[in-house]
């Protein structure tokens, strides 16, 4: 019997390195093209499915190029509950402002649509859930006030997903605030 046992070993080819694949579409899985989605309005052109639109690529499309203002810009949440679950609360806020590059949820713009005065009031879903605290209250606040003001029609935009509240009870106390402009509306006979 022998002691050792003698294998040949064949070298194989190393396989095909795989080809960086571009974005395929969440629900038909079909390959797009670099900037195809953004071409096709944020709609997959094979399958028709429609992707969340960014609060400023909505502001893109609907607004006159130029002739976007936005309100509330200088508004910044603070933390006065000092808010903590997994993180704190200004780190999860860093976060969100670097991932969608908004201050806030809320984004609120003064603009023309075709030509048209216009107000424009957009919730990001992206941003935390579209977490609704003091500073997207102000937003809306200041937006309906302006428009109602100036005459002009606004149009708001949510998520279909939902909102989130993780501020604690901060958000609460703009409710009030936010229902108001709706009042205004009504008593001068101004459509919203």
């Amino acid at each position: 019997m022998a002691k050792y046992v003698t294998i040949q070993v064949v070298p194989k080819e190393p396989p095909p390195a795989q080809q960086a694949e571009g974005e395929r579409c969440k629900k038909c899985n079909t390959p797009l093209d670099p900037g195809e989605l953004k071409r096709s309005l944020w709609v997959c052109p094979h399958c028709s499915y429609h992707y969340p639109l960014p609060a400023h690529e909505r502001v893109a499309q609907l607004a006159d190029q130029g002739s976007a203002t936005f309100v509330g810009e200088e508004f910044r949440a603070g933390d006065p509950l000092q808010f903590f679950d997994l993180k704190s609360y200004p780190d999860r806020m860093a976060e969100a402002q670097a991932k969608t590059g908004l201050t806030e949820a809320f984004l609120a713009v003064l603009c023309s649509v075709s030509g048209h005065a216009t107000a424009l009031g957009i919730l990001d879903f992206n941003f935390l859930g579209g977490s609704m605290g003091s500073v997207v209250g102000e937003r809306f606040y200041r937006l309906a006030q302006t428009a109602v003001e100036q005459r002009r029609p606004w149009w708001s935009w949510r998520p279909l997903a939902g909102r989130a509240c993780r501020r604690g009870s901060s958000p609460s106390c703009r409710w009030p605030r936010r229902s108001l402009p709706r009042g205004w509306s009504a008593r001068r006979a101004y459509p919203t």
